[in-house]
This record gives structure tokens, sequence and C-alpha cells, in this order.
């Protein structure tokens, strides 16, 4: 009997876990939560799961309005740089929206159909969503909460144990594997399939926010979110008017030169990376 019950506990247990929204996975990483970085998964020629490495670490910063979360900033921290990835904070970004609201599951980007998931240990970048953001085309990259691997291994017979350690910290490289990562979280991840198992978690949450009735608190929260984006929108406007209005923005009409111009000064002021940003000046 007692067996059966802690099974049932266990399963109990990994449906709650699972159904975290988007929020609760990364507050649960920690404040300072830093992530090892991955492109997408693909097989090798044996058909084993793999992954392209990259250097550095990435960092997610949650973006709040009052006490409402309103969505994240990525950056990529490469020898105490930071260098902004993506700007998915709904406040400031006005095609950026939460699904499923306020039990979210997808931060997605409208314009261009991908977004973030956070599930357990992970934080995918998915591009190609369903219309009802159950399905994907692929996940394009994805981080994993650095020194999250298990802890806990069995311990095996201690005969030739110098020569399994001297083994297992070389790294042979071929031309398969030669930017492939490595390390006990990379490991865990490549045993597991992560793109069903976050299908299955879209779609767990999914059933939960088709039975959830939006309270009067949480329509005041996202009327809330759409006046703070819509603010700033009119605040940027404010702002390129004024720009225009200056001497340095009517020399640049004067001497039409207005397209090779606002392009230098976009890439001097922009926050974001060319791929993340929507603006034509950053092509």
């Amino acid at each position: 009997m007692k067996k059966v019950v802690f099974i049932m506990c266990c399963i109990f247990s990994t449906t709650l876990l699972a159904q975290q929204t988007f929020f609760e996975t990364l507050e649960s990483h920690g404040e300072n939560a830093q992530y090892q970085r991955y492109g997408d998964i693909y097989k090798t020629d044996k058909g084993k799961n793999a992954a392209t490495s990259s250097a550095g670490k990435v960092e997610v910063e949650i973006h709040f309005v009052d006490a409402i979360y309103a969505g994240i900033t990525t950056q990529y921290i490469y020898k105490n740089k930071p260098t902004l990835i993506d700007n998915f904070d709904g406040a400031t970004n006005s095609v950026v929206k939460q699904i499923g609201f306020p039990n979210t599951s997808v931060l997605v980007n409208e314009a261009k159909n991908s977004g973030y998931v956070a599930m357990d240990n992970y934080l995918f970048f998915i591009e190609g969503f369903s219309e009802d953001y159950t399905d994907f085309r692929k996940i394009a990259r994805f981080y994993i909460l650095d020194g999250s691997a298990k802890k806990d291994k069995p311990k095996g017979k201690k005969k030739g144990k110098f020569w399994k350690q001297l083994k297992s910290s070389v790294v042979y490289q071929t031309n398969e594997n030669i930017n492939q990562g490595t390390g006990p979280e990379y490991e865990e991840a490549m045993a597991r399939d992560l793109t069903n198992e976050v299908k299955a978690y879209l779609k767990q949450m999914k059933a939960k926010q088709n039975t959830y009735t939006l309270t009067a608190s949480d329509k005041a929260d996202l009327e809330l979110l759409k006046q703070t984006v819509a603010d700033y929108g009119v605040y940027v406007r404010k702002k390129n008017k004024e720009f225009w209005d200056t001497p340095e923005g009517k020399e640049m009409m004067r001497n039409n030169k207005y397209a090779r111009l606002a392009t230098k000064r976009h890439l001097e002021n922009c926050r974001l990376s060319k791929t993340a940003c929507d603006d034509p000046l950053h092509d």
C-alpha cells in the first residue's frame, strides 16, 4: 500500500511541476540564474540527439508593470560584457503577447510567430507555433539552467577508477562533434526527447487555460499592460518628433540624407540585435 501511495504522489508532483506557468518556472530558477547556450537539436549520423554549444552564458531579466508580469529580456554574457539577445518585454514591445494569461505558457512575438517557452530547467526559443500554441515547427535554440544536472549518480566499482577519470577528461573531437555541447547538463538534455516534452507541456497548459475564467483583477491587469505599451509607443513617437525638430534633425532633412543618418542614429541607440529588432533601419 505504501508503494502505491508513493507512486501516486510522484505522478501528482510531476504533473504540478509540468503545469507551472512561464514565469513561475523562471522564478524557480533563482534570482541570479545563468544558462548554458545551445542551438537547435539535431540527429547525429549515429541517430543520437545533439546540439551546438556557444561560449558565454545567458541571463534572463523578468519585467513587471506594478506587480504584473510583463515579459523578459535575454542577454548574452561573454567576458563580463552583456549583449542583448531579445526584447520580449510586453510593456515596451507591442507585438509581444502572453498566451493564456495569467496561466502564461508562451511569450510570443506575434509578428514573427516565434517566442519563448520555459519548462523544467530549460528556456526554449521556438519558431512556427500552431494557431492554438500546442504545436510548433522547431526549437531554434535553447538554454539550460547552469548547474542543474542531477548530483546523485549510482556508485560503481572502484576498479580502474583512475583510467576512467582520465578517459572522461578527454573530449575526442571529430568533424561531427567538434561543436557539440559537453557536460552533465548537456548529456541529461540530450537523453530526453525535449521537443515532444515541450509539446506535451503546451497541451497540458492549454487544457488548464481552457478551464480558467478571467477574474475582474485579471482583466484589469491586462488592460494596464495594454495601456502601458500604448503609452510607451506615444513616448517614442514624441521623442522622435522632438529629434526631427532639432537643428540636427532639420539638417538631416535638408541634406536628404535621411536613410543613411537615421540608420546610423538607430544603430547607435538600439539595444537589440539585428535579428531581434523589427525596425527596417536595422537591416
